[in-house]
């Protein structure tokens, strides 16, 4: 029952009550008068007022009765319409967390056919690595197919460069793409052919030798890689000491060079060796 509706109802009590006894102040004057009159009459009239007050008091009680009820039957009444509202918002309620799982649901399939369609697309489309490995071969072949249209070693010279230079970066490349099997493969096909072009003192041969050592750690053939490295200095001290003669075979890569001097290229193999040296020491330290 709420505040308002109980201060109705005492409201209703306090106006019956005060008329009650408003009715029982003018039957006790009345009774006062007759007994004054007659004493014989006193006693009718006491026994007739004394009924009068107790049918008073019922129609109070009476009137009581259906303001409680007016008041019970107004609180059911809020009641069931609060229970009505209720049930009215629970549908709303589970309509929405229906449309919100639809919606969830229709997210996640978005996105996992999204991210299908980008695998798919990334399967379907090479990656740089892989085109430039392409690339690369396509030269390779082009190279090998001009070479046996010619005859002249001079005229084949220059192209036999480029094939090792198309086979040591296949073999870069190979690295980079984590097929180090490739790798070794190309890269050794690179130093046989140098070692038939090229003199024992060329750096060209040194930087093969090198690969190949950095090649053959990643395939976990160790103690081949730490050969193929102290090859490499090998052939670098051989330079520096035809340098110091002035004996060395001519660099093709520095034959233009209008500042090139011996004095500059000691000094540059000299600071190559320490870390050609370390690499050594970091392979070791990986078996």
């Amino acid at each position: 029952m709420t505040e308002e509706e109980r201060d109705n109802v005492e409201k209703e009590v306090g106006e019956a009550l005060d008329e009650n006894f408003k009715a029982l102040e003018e039957k006790q004057e009345s009774r006062e008068k007759r007994r004054q009159s007659t004493e014989g009459e006193t006693e009718d009239t006491e026994g007739e007022d004394s009924d009068k007050p107790e049918s008073s008091a019922e129609n109070t009680d009476s009137e009581e009765k259906p303001a409680e009820e007016k008041s019970a039957e107004a609180g059911s009444s809020s009641s069931t319409t609060a229970e009505s509202e209720a049930k009215d918002c629970e549908p709303s309620k589970m309509e929405e967390d229906a449309k919100e799982d639809t919606e969830s649901v229709g997210n996640e399939a978005k996105e996992g056919q999204d991210k299908k369609e980008q695998e798919a697309e990334e399967e379907e489309d090479p990656s740089n690595l892989q085109l430039a490995w392409e690339m690369l071969e396509l030269a390779k072949v082009a190279y090998s197919n001009k070479l046996e249209s010619m005859t002249s070693d001079d005229e084949k010279k220059p192209i036999q460069m480029k094939v090792c230079e198309t086979l040591l970066t296949l073999g870069e490349v190979s690295l980079e793409n984590e097929t180090y099997d490739q790798a070794v493969v190309d890269i050794t096909e690179c130093l046989n052919k140098r070692k038939a072009l090229h003199a024992a003192d060329s750096r060209r041969i040194a930087e093969t030798h090198y690969q190949l050592g950095v090649a053959l750690g990643h395939f976990n053939k160790f103690d081949d890689a730490v050969k193929s490295l102290e090859e490499a200095i090998t052939c670098l001290k051989l330079r520096m000491e035809n340098l110091k003669n002035k004996s060395e075979s001519v660099d093709e890569a520095k034959a233009n060079d209008a500042f090139y001097s011996r004095e500059a290229e000691i000094t540059e193999l000299e600071a190559l060796i320490p870390e050609i040296e370390e690499k050594i020491q970091d392979t070791k330290d990986m078996k």
